[in-house]
């Protein structure tokens, strides 16, 4: 299993669109791999 830790930038604007695309390449590289998004903003 792979775990992918990460902290993104509040989900405004252009971030938002670039950081939905990001986390959508990391869930295509298979259901072994974990994606963990840490962070206090609501959501």
């Amino acid at each position: 299993m792979i775990t992918l830790f990460t902290i993104p930038k509040p989900l405004e604007g252009e971030f938002r669109r670039l950081q939905e695309n990001a986390v959508g390449s990391w869930r295509v590289l298979g259901p072994e791999v974990e994606i963990l998004l840490l962070g206090d903003e609501p959501g």
